[in-house]
């Protein structure tokens, strides 16, 4: 298998974790100021981080936790 074969093969099977994790949330609409602040920042956080991952600056433990973090964020 070449490099570009398992970068592939690696952005596909973390988008279908990501897309997996996000479908099993029951996510909910917030009306509080708050709530949307935090859950706007972590989304953000969690899109740096994802970018991060790409270039290969970050670790997959720090994409996961971001990733859990902002889905946990969406279910309250």
């Amino acid at each position: 298998m070449s490099k570009m074969e398992d970068t592939t093969n690696t952005k596909q099977s973390l988008k279908k974790h990501y897309l997996d994790k996000l479908y099993s949330t029951n996510g909910k609409p917030t009306y509080d100021y708050h709530k949307n602040k935090m859950r706007i920042r972590l989304h953000d956080k969690f899109d740096e981080v994802w970018l991060q991952y790409n270039n290969g600056k970050a670790s997959r433990k720090e994409w996961d936790k971001a990733l859990d973090n902002w889905l946990r964020m969406e279910q309250i």
